[in-house]
């Protein structure tokens, strides 16, 4: 069996996929499989024990699906609604190959309502059809399944989270006064409202720190907010991160927040979790395990909740801040690592050929 993983970029501005996709590739070749990655030219960067394709086009590279062996690959396309996501699922139906399609949060109520009316479009001329045709639509948290199964699509959905990174742990000291924002800066994430908080709480000789690329309208609007609200001192803006400078920021923070609006994982709280982070995130995260667990809290995106939640955790002692941490990585450890969920996705790949060909 060839497994082909498919994502139109690799690009680290480009959102969690371009991170977690060659992860999963190189999880998978560890663990014996003929793998392949395909993207885009523009994405093009190499994985550790994989073969990496860089096609110029997305046409291009249909025209090399085509090639293959229906009888013996499977495709796993990650994303929706893009050119490129369409053209690899339709060549895939087309030509009789098994796909599978990770959904990666597209096909949550608040994504869909992003250009709804073309979506919606899209939605009855193909994109329907195409999720019907894959033989597993894979969601990455039980809260993105739910919200796959409420729009009417039955197929098997398989529930398997994304894995993480496990650093090593770091000697850093921790000075007790940085707290850590990472994500692709998007309204989606919620960091307008974040800063409405920051300014609101206004803590004393604490920092904010805001790692991450988006569109530059975006990032201009987000700096003029800050000005405005008088907070632009206490934060400091660190732009996308290599993985190298990523690992440094979660290191050298006290906690981490992403006080997003929607997320079908959130591979960055998964990383802040692994690095000995508490997490504050939102109840719109499939994170509500957190307070159980001790290793962070989720509470609703509002101002006054992600207020109140920055308080508690700037409170308590480094200590009892470590103390949180320490059980975030161990659930990383025992939860999330990347052989765990690569063997959990060989076996749901190798049982679409156990089933008849009338089942796709």
């Amino acid at each position: 069996m060839k497994i082909i993983l498919t994502v139109d970029s690799l690009t680290w501005e480009h959102g969690g996929p371009s991170r977690s996709v060659p992860a999963l590739a190189k999880a998978l070749s560890i663990a014996g499989a003929d793998i392949e990655l395909w993207t885009l030219q523009a994405g093009f960067a190499k994985v550790e024990n994989v073969l990496v394709r860089g096609f110029r086009s997305s046409y291009e590279l249909a025209n090399h699906l085509k090639t293959m062996d229906p009888k013996s690959t499977i495709v796993h396309d990650n994303g929706l609604w893009r050119p490129f996501n369409t053209l690899v699922s339709h060549t895939a139906l087309r030509h009789k190959i098994r796909y599978v399609i990770s959904a990666r949060g597209m096909l949550d109520p608040r994504s869909m309502n992003q250009s709804f009316w073309r979506k919606a479009v899209a939605w009855h001329l193909y994109q329907r059809r195409l999720l019907v045709g894959a033989s597993i639509i894979h969601a990455t948290s039980e809260l993105e399944a739910i919200g796959v199964r409420k729009i009417g699509l039955h197929k098997r959905v398989f529930v398997m989270p994304n894995g993480v990174d496990i650093p090593p742990k770091t000697s850093v000291t921790k000075n007790g006064n940085s707290v850590l924002f990472l994500s692709r800066l998007h309204p989606q994430k919620g960091i307008d409202v974040l800063l409405k908080t920051w300014a609101e709480i206004a803590p004393t000789d604490w920092r904010l720190k805001i790692a991450g690329g988006g569109e530059k309208v975006y990032l201009e609007s987000l700096r003029t907010s800050a000005d405005r609200l008088g907070i632009s001192q206490s934060i400091d803006w660190l732009g996308p991160l290599d993985d190298e400078k990523k690992w440094q920021a979660y290191s050298e923070a006290d906690f981490f927040v992403l006080p997003s609006f929607s997320e079908s994982f959130g591979i960055v709280i998964a990383e802040a979790l692994s690095s000995g982070l508490p997490v504050i995130t939102t109840t719109r995260t499939p994170w509500l395990e957190l307070e159980a667990l001790g290793c962070g809290i989720a509470v609703a995106p509002t101002i006054a909740e992600i207020g109140s939640a920055l308080s508690a955790f700037m409170n308590l002692s480094v200590a009892e801040r470590a103390a949180m941490g320490c059980k975030g990585r161990s659930l990383m450890i025992e939860k999330y690592s990347w052989q765990r969920i690569a063997t959990e996705m060989l076996q749901a790949y190798e049982a679409t050929f156990q089933g008849k060909e009338g089942d796709r």
